[in-house]
């Protein structure tokens, strides 16, 4: 099992138009990513990551253009 963890956002409401939808790797519900996640990343909601937080090898990933993407969404949403 992969070490590496994106969380992700619960899949409804969709925040950006171009996300993508896939299930949890652990409970099997749905979540939402940036289109250019890392492939490899293990995809988690915010409740199922808690746990995998807490051991010390867990990488969690990011890119810079996701946290554009995502301060460029922020923004929008407060005007």
């Amino acid at each position: 099992m992969s070490k590496t963890v994106l969380v992700c956002a619960a899949l409804t409401p969709l925040h950006l138009f171009d996300n993508l939808a896939g299930r949890r790797a652990d409970c099997g519900c749905g979540v939402q990513y940036r289109p250019r996640a890392p492939a490899d990343a293990r995809k988690l909601c915010f409740e199922c990551a808690l746990p995998s937080l807490e051991e010390n090898d867990t990488k969690l990933v990011t890119t810079p253009r996701m946290v554009e993407d995502f301060q460029a969404y922020m923004q929008k949403k407060r005007h």
